[in-house]
């Protein structure tokens, strides 16, 4: 009977050479990563001109992905810190900008991590550090100066996050951007954004013989902190002994409900933030009903007015009217020159901000003139994302037939 063979255990795989190998291996991909970003700002003759003894000081130092963590003394939901963080995980290594003219791009993960890493090294650069630190110094100049035009992307996108987490009924949310921030005691630095919130506040007050609550309208700006939004009853062409005085503004919940419902689509999520801004600098006229109606923007285009009446103290946001319905100017300009009811209106669809910037509506130029000389031209200028290739709906020939235009 043959003798069986010892089988030799296999020998255990090193963990320590594993993590040299995957440590060796993102260093490099992070040296490719400075190299690019060095290419796209224009200063590879500059990062030639750094010892090789100081580049691997520069890796060894290096700036991790941003950081997303509650600002000292607040309580934020761990969901909300989760969602933040993944958002961004996903949002800004498919964000792409340049960093000179018609020059290659690089993402803004690669700007927070590689490229923010070349500026803090050159920012505390001596002269003196080395032979040709001076040169190295001169020639990041352009790039060091390149920090508030990218600032100005990430705030952009740290402004869409932020108008999606905040809500009147439920919470405010905004941050602080630091651009370097030590882990405790290790040699490790991020980019980092500190999150606040603020509590909704809410009251019940009496309107048309019920109680009923109503939000205060607030808003916080990154790097700016949070504040709640005023306005004078003068402003509101309301006249009186103390219509100078600033008021709090507080939206109804019934006027919530009716933005989502009519600025549908994928301009949701800033429904909220813009609240504030039509208080800022308030357009104000009165309809046939003698309703105080103030313009409600969204990115700087028109989309309606809210109603608002000063009670108790405060401005009240009663409701919003998208621009065709009726009780708007353009409501009635529609009804006189087409003779459309409020159901025609709803039937028809034209009562809410999808058709106008998602449908095949955008591109009839007969119907685009018509609704466009009824002063709602500006509801065509808000596209989505995916207007332009894939029309949500195919509205127009319905619409010109159901006008006698076909």
């Amino acid at each position: 009977m043959p003798k069986k063979k010892k089988v030799k255990p296999k020998k255990k795989k090193s963990g320590r050479r594993v993590d040299k190998t995957g440590k060796a291996q993102q260093t490099n991909l992070f040296r490719r990563k400075m190299q690019e970003v060095a290419i796209a700002a224009g200063v590879w003759d500059a990062l030639q001109l750094i010892p090789e003894d100081e580049i691997r000081a520069i890796l060894n130092i290096r700036f991790r992905a941003l950081r997303v963590i509650a600002a000292e003394g607040q309580v934020i939901a761990p969901e909300v810190l989760n969602r933040t963080r993944s958002v961004l995980a996903d949002w800004l290594p498919d964000i792409s900008l340049p960093l000179l003219p018609d020059g290659p791009e690089i993402s803004l993960h690669d700007y927070l991590t590689a490229g923010l890493t070349l500026q803090s090294y050159v920012e505390i650069l001596e002269d003196d550090e080395y032979d040709t630190a001076r040169e190295v110094k001169k020639g990041f100049a352009a790039f060091m100066a390149a920090d508030k035009k990218m600032r100005l992307y990430f705030s952009a996108v740290a402004l869409r996050l932020l108008a999606s987490l905040s809500r009147m009924d439920t919470a405010f949310y905004w941050f602080f951007f630091f651009p370097v921030l030590k882990h405790g005691n290790s040699s490790v630095y991020s980019s980092c954004l500190k999150m606040y919130t603020v509590p909704p506040e809410v009251k019940h007050v009496r309107l048309d013989g019920k109680n009923r609550p109503v939000y205060r309208v607030g808003r916080g700006i990154i790097d700016q902190g949070f504040g709640w939004a005023k306005v004078c009853p003068a402003d509101l062409k309301i006249t009186g002994v103390l219509s100078e005085m600033p008021l709090p503004v507080y939206v109804q919940a019934h006027a919530l409900v009716r933005l989502r419902e009519r600025i549908d689509r994928e301009h949701e999520e800033y429904l909220h933030f813009y609240l504030v801004d039509a208080f800022e600098k308030p357009e104000v006229q009165t309809n046939a009903a003698g309703k105080t109606l103030v313009t409600y923007r969204i990115f700087g285009k028109k989309v309606g007015y809210l109603v608002v009446t000063v009670e108790l103290g405060i401005a009240i946001i009663r409701t919003f009217l998208f621009l065709t319905n009726n009780g708007t100017p353009e409501g009635q300009q529609l009804h006189e020159q087409l003779g459309l009811v409020a159901q025609e209106k709803k039937y028809l669809k034209i009562d809410k901000l999808s058709t106008f910037a998602s449908s095949d509506l955008r591109g009839d130029a007969r119907l685009r003139k018509l609704f466009t000389d009824a002063g709602c031209g500006s509801l065509f200028e808000l596209t989505t994302e995916s207007a332009e290739d894939h029309p949500v709906g195919e509205h127009a020939d319905y619409i010109a037939k159901y006008f006698g235009l076909r």
